[in-house]
């Protein structure tokens, strides 16, 4: 059972890693649309990082969906096993 907790911090710590990629990713998309407002700006090389950047985001994105879809079928075993360890009578 200690190891479902541990499990859960870890999964804790990814989600708020994933959280400040993102977020600095986001910070990323801000500059760049700024730039690209500007007159003259280069829309092949807007376009280009742009999509670097959304290819990062569905990068982090789907790693902490992997691990959630581990820790969730984890869950779901220890519930079971849980469920069949007989109760003593009271």
């Amino acid at each position: 059972m200690s190891t479902i907790y541990a499990e859960e911090d870890e999964v804790i710590v990814l989600h708020r890693q994933q959280v400040d990629d993102v977020m600095n990713l986001i910070k990323q998309e801000m500059r760049l649309l700024a730039e690209v407002e500007q007159p003259g700006a280069d829309i092949d090389a807007y376009v280009t990082e742009l999509d670097e950047i959304l290819a990062q985001k569905q990068t982090v994105v789907t790693s902490l969906r992997q691990r959630l879809a581990e820790f969730r079928a984890r869950l779901q075993e220890e519930e079971m096993l849980s469920r069949s360890i007989p109760r003593s009578p009271q």
